[in-house]
């Protein structure tokens, strides 16, 4: 067996095992699978409130492995390193502008696979949704794949910044309608404006909140 489809056997087992601990733990419901595209590649682009929130964001998607922009200092350790690159992961230098590493999550969306990332950068330390960070944009437009927002309520109460337990409650992922690159906004001359979509993103986040209902 090859080194990819090993890679693959173990994401799906992890992936598995995730979603059932969520069923089971937090009661997890999900909504809005039906947005995700069968076979092009796509972005998530999610809320972050909890540790939970990557494989959360995942766990529901059955037949397409999901690929995250991890800290890179999680790297650091020999084996956990190891072991989320064999999951795909791509290690993100959060404190300069890490272009080696969005250029990588540029060539996972142009080559048709799932990209998922977190606007705000950190988890919120409040539960509320944060700025997005600038690279969400330089991703968006140069991959010129679907965005997808996705909401996860629960997660901060079930797992906060400053907890020190993990708390049984009910949790649900919620994916919204694609943003496509053609909805995405423009400088005055025509050019990508980074900055308006990341605002963009967030705000069909928070629209899928049901405290903005």
């Amino acid at each position: 067996m090859s080194a990819e489809r090993l890679n693959y056997c173990l994401y799906r087992v992890i992936r598995r095992t995730f979603y059932v601990l969520f069923r089971v733990l937090f009661r997890l419901e999900v909504r809005g699978l039906e947005h995700i595209p069968e076979s092009e590649g796509c972005l998530l682009a999610c809320n972050h409130a909890s540790y939970l929130d990557p494989p959360l964001a995942a766990s529901a998607i059955v037949d397409r492995p999901v690929h995250f922009m991890a800290r890179g200092t999680l790297f650091r350790f020999p084996v956990f390193g190891g072991f989320l690159h064999r999951l795909g992961a791509i290690p993100l230098d959060r404190d300069r502008s890490d272009l080696s590493a969005l250029r990588k999550g540029v060539k996972l969306l142009k080559d048709g696979r799932t990209l998922c990332l977190f606007p705000e950068g950190t988890r919120t330390g409040n539960g509320l949704l944060q700025e997005a960070k600038g690279g969400i944009g330089f991703i968006i437009a140069k991959a010129g794949v679907p965005v997808i927002p996705v909401y996860i309520e629960g997660s901060y109460k079930a797992w906060s910044k400053d907890s020190r337990i993990i708390r049984p409650c009910k949790i649900r992922v919620l994916y919204g309608e694609p943003i496509y690159p053609d909805q995405l906004p423009l400088t005055d001359d025509g050019k990508p404006d980074f900055s308006r979509t990341g605002e963009l993103v967030m705000s069909r986040i928070s629209g899928l909140s049901p405290m903005d209902k």
